[in-house]
């Protein structure tokens, strides 16, 4: 059986993934989001559980199938990426260059 997303999972991802590169703008132009106890990887979190509330209702009335554990799980991890990559990239800490300097 291949692995493939269902389509909650595709809105998750749809919707969570970008909202990631615009939290990494955020972080970047407003520091104070990361000065108030919630550190930058833990808004793709927060906006994952927002998403899930959001269909939730859809999921209850079977017009969307559950979304399942691994899609979760890769939804927030590469969000968390996308967030911490675009803030880091956009202050400097990240250097692309040498990411690619050892291939």
């Amino acid at each position: 059986m291949p692995f493939k997303p269902n389509q909650t999972a595709v809105i998750f991802i749809a919707v969570l993934w970008p909202s990631a590169f615009l939290i990494g703008l955020a972080v970047h132009i407003f520091p104070q989001m990361v000065q108030g106890g919630f550190p930058a990887y833990s808004w793709p979190l927060i906006i994952a559980f927002l998403v899930e509330a959001a269909l939730r209702p859809k999921i209850d009335h079977k017009t969307l199938p559950p979304l399942t554990m691994p899609w979760r799980f890769i939804g927030v991890i590469v969000a968390t990426l996308i967030t911490m990559g675009t803030s880091g990239f956009l202050d400097g800490r990240l250097d692309i260059d040498s990411l690619f300097s050892g291939l």
